[in-house]
């Protein structure tokens, strides 16, 4: 199935509501329209003989997800997606963030140089250069999105410098549930995870909500 093949199956079933989540659903919230065309904030094929597609929803942090079978071409699940944003924030209290950055080769959401201002306190200033990233703004699962930073770490050709400059390692993950439709916390960190996390030293921190208008 081709990207046009999958928004005429996910707006046929948005008109028609076969399936009885979707009904519920669109009673009490509302999709996102770009031009009268549904938006999809993202196709994964990458799940053997299905498709999952990502459909935001206003105002709310989680999606409505659709799950494709490849041969049949059709729906056969709709359901609520988590929405899961992950950072990694890098910081060095010997380093100066133009040194923090050549270092890192990522490209940062936020910076922050040792010395400035600190942004809550204005008689204080930061003790630390300081970088904010985030590996992929996509819906995602927590498992994938930590393992793409992770390999993005680990490639890169500065690696010993992180150790021997003191960067330390910060992810801080918010996962962001529908409430009435899903349990909390089932997720799993592999071993391949956290053994990699171990070798860089990396804290993470979860921040786990839920969100949304009872069914």
């Amino acid at each position: 199935m081709n990207d046009n093949d999958i928004y005429k199956i996910i707006s046929e079933e948005l008109l028609k509501q076969n399936f009885e989540f979707t009904r519920y659903f669109l009673d009490r919230f509302t999709l996102i329209y770009e031009n009268e065309k549904i938006k999809i904030e993202r196709i994964d094929r990458d799940d053997g003989e299905n498709i999952f597609v990502y459909v935001p929803i206003k105002n709310e942090p989680f999606y409505l997800r659709f799950c494709l079978n490849k041969k049949q071409q059709d729906i056969h699940d709709v359901d609520t997606e988590p929405g899961v944003k992950l950072f990694l924030w890098q910081t060095s209290e010997l380093l100066s963030l133009k040194e923090l950055v050549s270092i890192d080769e990522l490209n940062p959401i936020k910076t922050w140089n040792l010395g400035d201002k600190h942004p809550r306190f204005s008689d204080l200033l930061m003790d630390n250069s300081g970088i904010k990233y985030e590996p992929n703004s996509e819906p995602d699962s927590l498992e994938d999105k930590i393992s793409l930073l992770l390999n993005n770490i680990e490639k890169s050709r500065n690696v010993g410098l992180f150790f021997e400059n003191e960067i330390s390692f910060n992810i801080q993950c918010f996962i962001d549930y529908y409430y009435e439709n899903q349990l909390l916390g089932n997720f799993i960190l592999s071993r391949g995870i956290v053994k990699k996390m171990m070798q860089f030293n990396i804290e993470i921190e979860f921040n786990i909500a839920a969100w949304g208008k009872s069914f």
